[in-house]
């Protein structure tokens, strides 16, 4: 792992995550890259999520209608924005071109207290619950429908997950200190690898352009990288210096 990488998992900053947009309380639209001209915020008190324009230092645009204590938000690939209400448990879909108007889409079915979300180059959104100890996927197209359900290896997995660009599936578990890896169209299924060397009450992931997985050890005080195709060997990197309690890896 070069040095620009370890600063930039440090910082906060983003490894470029190519299949799903992820987020826990702020969105960027155009999703993905590093040009964006609008950053949308989630502000849980207040119950609204404001829009601002670049460059940012306008009066934003608010978004009040169906919602209920928001944490995390995201935009997909079509620029809809998404926004999971964990007091209301619901999940809200807001038309690009119409973020203020009503949701297109709620989401109720399997949604109990949402607390991380990703929505993957399909659209399809995953959900995990604080709740209960799954996460779900909804299917574009019938988000409404009975979503799938992942609970196969899952402990309170509410603080990441991410899809590569293969379509697989990635989830921290926290009570557990591992990370579950699901394969696309399998979700359901058993995990197809369980990644525990170096893990340490893991919250935020990322993934780089190489596939390379990065993890946030929020009981280690580490960020440990694992090799594409090698998870569950031992972390190719560990980044130590400045890290205390790290819960969260941006994706741009």
């Amino acid at each position: 792992m070069s040095l620009s990488i370890a600063t930039r998992v440090l910082t906060g900053l983003a490894l470029l995550s190519v299949a799903a947009c992820t987020s826990n309380g702020i969105a960027f639209n155009p999703p993905g890259g590093t040009q964006h001209t609008v950053v949308f915020a989630a502000n849980y008190t207040g119950s609204t999520v404001t829009e601002y324009q670049s460059p940012y230092t306008g009066t934003p645009t608010t978004i009040t209608t169906g919602i209920d204590g928001p944490y995390p938000i995201a935009v997909d690939h079509s620029g809809n924005l998404w926004v999971a209400n964990y007091t209301g448990s619901t999940v809200t879909e807001y038309t690009k071109g119409n973020y203020t108007g009503s949701p297109a889409v709620t989401i109720t079915n399997g949604i109990t207290g949402p607390y991380y979300m990703v929505v993957d180059s399909s659209n399809d959104v995953f959900v995990a619950n604080d709740t209960g100890n799954t996460g779900h996927e909804y299917v574009a197209g019938n988000y409404t429908g009975t979503p799938v359900t992942i609970s196969n290896g899952i402990d309170e997995p509410d603080y990441g997950m991410i899809v590569d660009s293969s379509g697989d599936l990635f989830v921290s578990n926290y009570g557990t200190s591992t990370v579950t890896e699901y394969a696309a169209g399998n979700y359901s299924g058993a995990p197809i690898a369980t990644i525990s060397n170096g893990i340490s009450g893991p919250e935020g992931l990322a993934l780089d352009t190489a596939g390379d997985l990065y993890v946030a050890n929020a009981g280690g005080a580490t960020v440990t990288e694992y090799a594409h195709g090698n998870y569950t060997g031992a972390p190719i990197a560990i980044v130590l210096n400045g890290v205390d309690g790290p819960t969260a890896e941006a994706q741009i």
